[in-house]
């Protein structure tokens, strides 16, 4: 997939992918008649992928991830075994987990290069828990807390982003002592928790910012509204459990849908789940297979009911970290974010997909305030000239 950006990249004589916008299309980038009939061929060739030159026009990188990851699913898997509405599995918005990954503790400090400024807190995504960070962890200039969020952290019946937040709070205010600013950042639905954070820490006085890395309300909600079409609470409980069995193993879902569908509750469900679950893998014990179920069902539904329309704008400043490869296209550049606060919005575009973001230095650079780069977008600046 890479070498097809870089392919594309190449021939119409990008210096910087990166500071594209990936909803760009290609004529406005400057590609001519010659260059889009090498793309043309360049994609016959690879993927068996027929456009016409007005088609590959208007093509951008949205557009090119989604056919060529298609195309790539079809070669290699049966068709009764690929939901064509799934963009690619739950494994583009979800990080798999291992039994070590559970730590009942809220707050956890990692392990980081040195400390030379105050807290930082670092909220993870759906699976709520620090794995996410721990690679990330030893480059950081600062004292960092990663903020557990999962079933395991989180009393069951506080898994909205307000009452997680609320829930939260005390905790982070004890670590910070007599700190008056803060820095959180927030991954994915992490975000939507580090923005309720940080409108209750203003709310108390006090100021800060906002690292948000892929993540924010309306984006969010998006991508739970393509992933997760569920028409009731048991429709949404079976896309969960087979979502997260075809991250770990082979299944044929539709068999496996069937399955669950005659199941009348919750239990029967998680039973057919550790049925269903590798045991050769010795990835997860029975009772974490129920924790990162539990916790990813309540994440979503969290998202479905969180709602910011009636609320009171942030005065936070907020940086977002964008990939190079989303998910799926959101028309706003900021993904919303100037409705989140009354702050700048500051833009970076890093190379990656929801996932594999997490491993670039440059998330890094962004957290030690080091990023200095001529693709960086101020988006209220550019909204108050327009």
């Amino acid at each position: 997939l890479l070498y097809n950006f870089y392919f594309i990249s190449n021939k119409i004589g990008l210096k910087n992918i990166n500071a594209i916008p990936s909803n760009m299309p290609l004529a406005e980038m400057g590609m001519d008649s010659m260059m889009a009939v090498e793309i043309k061929q360049m994609l016959e060739r690879e993927f068996d992928i027929s456009l016409t030159v007005p088609d590959i026009r208007t093509l951008n990188f949205v557009k090119l991830r989604q056919m060529t990851i298609t195309a790539e699913q079809g070669k290699i898997q049966d068709t009764n075994e690929i939901d064509p509405s799934n963009l690619g599995g739950f494994d583009v918005l979800i990080r798999k987990v291992k039994d070590s990954d559970f730590v009942p503790d809220i707050l956890v400090e990692l392990v980081t290069k040195e400390v030379v400024r105050g807290n930082i807190f670092l909220l993870p995504g759906i699976e709520g828990c620090l794995s996410v960070y721990k690679s990330i962890a030893s480059g950081i200039k600062s004292s960092a807390t990663c903020v557990q969020h999962g079933v395991l952290n989180i009393p069951d019946d506080s898994h909205s982003v307000m009452k997680s937040a609320a829930y939260l709070l005390p905790h982070i205010l004890k670590k910070m002592k007599d700190e008056r600013k803060f820095l959180i950042v927030g991954y994915s639905f992490g975000s939507l928790i580090a923005i309720e954070l940080a409108r209750l820490l203003e709310a108390n006085n006090f100021s800060g910012r906002l690292i948000l890395i892929d993540g924010a309300p309306d984006q969010i909600k998006l991508w739970t509204n393509q992933y997760l079409d569920c028409t009731s609470p048991e429709e949404l409980q079976n896309t969960i459990l087979l979502g997260l069995l075809e991250m770990y193993t082979t299944i044929n879902k539709k068999t496996l849908a069937l399955e669950l569908n005659k199941c009348n509750t919750w239990d029967e469900k998680v039973k057919v789940f550790h049925a269903y679950f590798p045991k050769d893998l010795n990835v997860l014990t029975i009772e974490n297979q129920k924790l990162i179920y539990f916790t990813v069902f309540n994440h979503f539904v969290a998202v479905q009911d969180y709602d910011i329309s009636s609320l009171p704008r942030l005065k936070s400043s907020i940086t977002l970290l964008k990939p190079t490869f989303p998910i799926a296209p959101f028309t706003e550049e900021d993904y919303g974010l100037h409705k989140v606060t009354e702050g700048k919005v500051q833009i970076h575009y890093v190379e990656g997909n929801h996932i594999t973001m997490m491993d670039n230095d440059k998330i890094i650079s962004a957290i030690n305030e080091e990023w200095v780069e001529d693709n960086i977008i101020q988006y209220k600046e550019e909204k108050e000239e327009e």
